[in-house]
C-alpha cells in the first residue's frame, strides 16, 4: 500500500469517527466504535468509490492510526469497547477549535455551578436554565439539554452564599483592575443575633468608629479562586499591606470613576500564584520558608499543597523525604501540620518550631483545664 493510500485511510478514519460522534452523545454507553467496525466502514467506502480493497486495513494499522491522530491533537476516548472522538485540540491548552459547546462541556458547567458555594442556589438554577435553552450544541440531540436541570452535585445549601450580587461584584472588580481604578465596597461579617425567637447567625456590615457601615476604598490587585470561594486581593494604602476579602461577603462594590490605583510599586512584583499557594487560609500571616520532613506516603499531599515543582531532598530514613516550602505562618498552618501527627514534621527554622510547640502546648493546656 502506498503512503498516499495510507494518508487517505487516515482521512476517511477521521470522517468515520466524526460520524459516530454525531450519532452518539458523549454519555451514550454505545458510543464506542471498535477496530473491526472501522475496518468494515473503510471497506464500504472503498467499494462505494469503486476501489475494491484500496482502503483495506488490519487491526494493527487501526491502532497505529489512532495513536497518530491522538499525537496530532485529536482527543479520542479509548476503551476496550473501541474509540470515541471527543474533538480536535488546536493547542496544548485543550481548545478543540470548535465554537460550539459539547453536551459534556455544558454538563461540566452545570456541575460547577451547582457545587459553587459562593453562587446562591437560585442564581445557579437561573444560569443553568439559560444553558438549557441554548440552540448551539455540537453533535448532540438538543433534547438532551433538559437533563441539565436535573443534574445535582450534592451541596448543602445552608453553606451557600445568599449574596445575589456576587457575580456583579466579580465583574466590577475585573473592570476596575483592567481600567486601573480603585474600588469601594462594604464588607459583611457574621454575628450572633439575639431575638425573642432565639439566637441565630446573621451577616451584617462591618462598622466604623462611629458605628456606621464602614466604606472600604482600595486598589484591587487580583481575583483568586481558592478552595470554594472567590477572593479579592487589595492593597491597603493606609496600612501599606495587601488584604484579602471574600467576594461573596463584599457588598455594594463599585469601581471609582475618578480615582486611579496608586502605590503600584508596592504590589507590582507580587507573585499571585505563590501568594495563594503559601496561604493556609486566604487570611494568612508572615511568609517564611520552612523545612518539612514528610512520610513518602504523603507525597500527594505535598504536591497538592505546594505543587509538583517542589524540590525534594533525601532523609536519613528511606520512608521519608525533606522539602523546603514557602508558607504563611499562622494558626491555620499549625492546624494543618498537626493533622498529620508525626507523618509531617516541622524541622526548621528553630524559632518557627518553637512557635509551633507553643501552639500545641496552649491547645493541650486548654483541653486539660
Amino acid at each position: 500500500m502506498s503512503k498516499g493510500k495510507n494518508s487517505l485511510k487516515i482521512l476517511y478514519m477521521i470522517d468515520i469517527l466524526k460520524d459516530n460522534s454525531v450519532q452518539h452523545n458523549s454519555i451514550d454507553p454505545g458510543r464506542f466504535i471498535n477496530a473491526s467496525r472501522i475496518i468494515d466502514k473503510l471497506k464500504e467506502i472503498s467499494a462505494k468509490n469503486g476501489e475494491q480493497d484500496e482502503l483495506s486495513a488490519d487491526r494493527k494499522s487501526i491502532y497505529t492510526y489512532i495513536r497518530n491522530l491522538m499525537t496530532y491533537g485529536y482527543e479520542i476516548e479509548t476503551d476496550k469497547r473501541g474509540y470515541y472522538l471527543i474533538g480536535k485540540k488546536s493547542d496544548p491548552e485543550g481548545d478543540d477549535g470548535n465554537t460550539k459547546f459539547q453536551l459534556a462541556e455544558l454538563r461540566l458547567i452545570a456541575d460547577a455551578l451547582n457545587a459553587s458555594r459562593f453562587i446562591p442556589a437560585k442564581r445557579a438554577d437561573s444560569i443553568i436554565e439559560k444553558l438549557v435553552t441554548m440552540k448551539d450544541c455540537e453533535g448532540e440531540d438538543l433534547g438532551d439539554l433538559n437533563d441539565l436541570r436535573n443534574r445535582r452535585i450534592f451541596q448543602d445549601n445552608s453553606f451557600r452564599s445568599e449574596n445575589t450580587s456576587v457575580i456583579y461584584n466579580v465583574d466590577n472588580i475585573h473592570r476596575a483592575i483592567n481600567s486601573d481604578k480603585k474600588i469601594q465596597f462594604r464588607y459583611m461579617h457574621t454575628i450572633v443575633q439575639n431575638s425573642s425567637e432565639g439566637n441565630r447567625l446573621v451577616n451584617v456590615s462591618k462598622k466604623d468608629d462611629e458605628d456606621n457601615d464602614k466604606l472600604y476604598v482600595m486598589d484591587p490587585i487580583a481575583l483568586v479562586w481558592k478552595g470554594e470561594y472567590y477572593y479579592a486581593l487589595c492593597y491597603d494604602k493606609d496600612n501599606q499591606i495587601i488584604k484579602t476579602f471574600r467576594v461573596d461577603r463584599m457588598k455594594d462594590v463599585f469601581d471609582s470613576d475618578t480615582e486611579s490605583r496608586d502605590c503600584k510599586d508596592a504590589y507590582k512584583d507580587i507573585d499571585i500564584s505563590n501568594y495563594t499557594n503559601t496561604a493556609f487560609s486566604m487570611f494568612g500571616g508572615e511568609s517564611r520558608k520552612v523545612t518539612l520532613r514528610v512520610n513518602k506516603s504523603l507525597a500527594g499531599v505535598i504536591a497538592d499543597r505546594f505543587g509538583f515543582d517542589t524540590k525534594i531532598d533525601n532523609d536519613e530514613d528511606d520512608n521519608f523525604f525533606r522539602c523546603d516550602v514557602d508558607v504563611q505562618i499562622s494558626n491555620h498552618f499549625y492546624s494543618w501540620l498537626s493533622g498529620f501527627r508525626n507523618d509531617i514534621m516541622l524541622i526548621g527554622p528553630q524559632e518557627i518550631r518553637e512557635s509551633y510547640i507553643e501552639y500545641l502546648k496552649e491547645l493541650v493546656n486548654f483541653y486539660e483545664n
